[in-house]
């Protein structure tokens, strides 16, 4: 039994008020809230970093991640999202940058696909903080959201940790993008929890300055296909795949004879053990943007948990230590790193899985892969992969789509019914919160983007309302997501559901 010790009861000052607060600003807390906000609500925005963004943040990701379907790439994406995305391009804030290739061994120009968007952190940052001004969004930055207000069965609001203490937002509704259900756990919703401790893929995203870049790139066309060797082949399967518990296809190749090297000598191990059971390696360069990649860290089923405080700040702190570690290896082997330092590490480590809220509906595989149609459509959404014959036959559960020739994956339905915890009322949630099953792929960023979008506008509209959210009119709320730009589907689509 856990030892617990009983905190005093004590008065909570209220700090604010306001009728839609969003909890989180990451990917899909900012568009919550623009939305919410452009929609006519008083809204407010909180976060524990004092800047907005997330991955595209302080985060130091970049990937845009639109480019998996041809169709939503022509389109365009609705609302605030789309709006927010079409000037962040006009202000060059898009960049197109040739990946050549995530490692030699896992192109990442799969069958022929156009270069990958990348976002432009700085300008992402400075566009966010203009449209949050403008429509007037309350901002709380630095401000860590430590719990919920429930009164009745419903949630109405957060506690809050500031510099000045323990303090309370009021709120009609709450949207949950902490990525975490962290509000919904805090209001005694039904949370599941099973994926913060299996392969939760943390990674840590840090910036190098300093290379020549023209170097090294010629260094790694030099190297990369040449075959291995019958001893680094044998070195490959006997101590790297024990090491990571796992065949890992993207090692840097043209690296291996170095890595082979320090690792006999004990100078360098480039899969490195992180206490309690983890081990930490390095992305190659080229997978998310030209100076800024990823040590990531994964560990054996139930080991750790990306939940358990302990456990994070150890795979955090040893994240760090090997990404400058790391760069020293490079720096004494790598042509073009001679003169490499690190330049900027992420303030915090960002997961592709964890606590999501039991949502009144969770998306199947089987829903996804018939692309199941739903009365309480949201959004339509789309895959990366088809679960088909051809990849049976391959023998492989799915395969990746060919977007040389534009194929589309599977086009699905997300209902509303996806974004409310289950016997909760005054919240809705978005983003990685609601990524209960892994094969529907909510956590992608333009997906991400637009949960938050559509959360936003929903919680706006109940607040308008003054109705919970699974209580409101889905024809109302579908109206107004199609107004606003967000794809229901096609016009006959439209018509049948009534809306048209």
């Amino acid at each position: 039994m856990t030892e617990v010790i009983h905190e005093p009861a004590r008065a909570v000052p209220v700090l604010h008020e306001t009728e839609v607060l969003v909890a989180g600003a990451g990917i899909a807390g900012l568009f919550a809230a623009l939305e919410s906000a452009a929609q006519g609500a008083r809204t407010t925005l909180v976060d524990e970093y004092s800047m907005v963004g997330g991955n595209y943040g302080p985060g130091l990701g970049s990937r845009h991640d639109l480019w998996q379907s041809p169709t939503f790439r022509d389109r365009g994406l609705g609302g605030q999202v789309g709006a927010f995305l079409r000037e962040l391009e006009r202000r060059g804030g898009i960049k197109t940058f040739d990946f050549i290739s995530g490692g030699d061994n896992v192109p990442w120009r799969w069958q022929g696909m156009a270069p990958i968007p990348v976002i432009d952190r700085n300008e992402f940052q400075r566009l966010a903080l203009q449209r949050l001004r403008e429509l007037d969004v309350a901002l709380l930055l630095s401000t860590t959201v430590a719990g919920a207000v429930v009164q009745n069965g419903a949630v109405g609001g957060v506690f809050v940790e500031t510099p000045d203490g323990r303090r309370a937002v009021r709120a009609q509704v709450v949207v949950d993008t902490t990525g975490e259900a962290d509000v919904a756990a805090a209001a005694g919703a039904d949370v599941d929890a099973s994926h913060a401790g299996t392969e939760a893929g943390m990674g840590l995203f840090f910036r190098v300055e300093g290379v020549d870049w023209e170097r090294y790139e010629a260094f790694r066309a030099a190297e990369r296909g040449k075959p291995l060797a019958r001893a680094e082949q044998r070195w490959v399967d006997e101590v790297l795949v024990p090491a990571m518990d796992m065949v890992w296809k993207n090692y840097p190749r043209e690296l291996l004879p170095f890595i082979m090297a320090d690792w006999a000598s004990g100078a360098f191990r480039y899969v490195a053990p992180v206490p309690g059971g983890a081990y930490a390696y390095k992305i190659p360069f080229a997978t998310h943007d030209q100076d800024v990649t990823t040590i990531e860290v994964r560990w054996p089923p139930d080991k750790l948990s990306v939940l358990n405080a302990l456990n994070r700040s150890t795979i955090e702190a040893s994240a760090r230590q090997h990404a400058y570690d790391t760069i020293d290896f490079y720096c004494r082997h790598v042509p073009g790193f001679e003169q490499a330092r690190v330049s900027q590490t992420a303030p915090y480590m960002g997961n592709r899985w964890s606590r999501t809220i039991v949502p009144d509906y969770t998306l199947t595989k089987e829903d996804i892969v018939a692309e199941r149609k739903f009365d309480d459509v949201v959004h339509v959404l789309t895959t990366l992969y088809r679960y088909d014959e051809t990849a049976q036959q391959a023998g492989r559960t799915r395969r990746l789509v060919d977007l040389k020739n534009r194929e589309e994956g599977h086009n699905f339905d997300i209902p509303l019914r996806q974004f409310l915890p289950q016997g909760l009322d005054g919240m809705v949630a978005a983003g990685r919160s609601i990524g209960r099953e892994r094969t529907a792929s909510l956590r992608w960023r333009w997906i991400a983007k637009v949960t938050g979008g559509v959360a936003g506008l929903t919680a706006a509209v109940a607040a308008s309302a003054g109705a919970p959210a699974r209580q409101m009119d889905i024809r109302t709320l579908q109206r107004a997501l199609v107004a606003a730009g967000y794809y229901l589907g096609e016009p006959e689509r439209l018509a049948e559901l009534g809306i048209g």
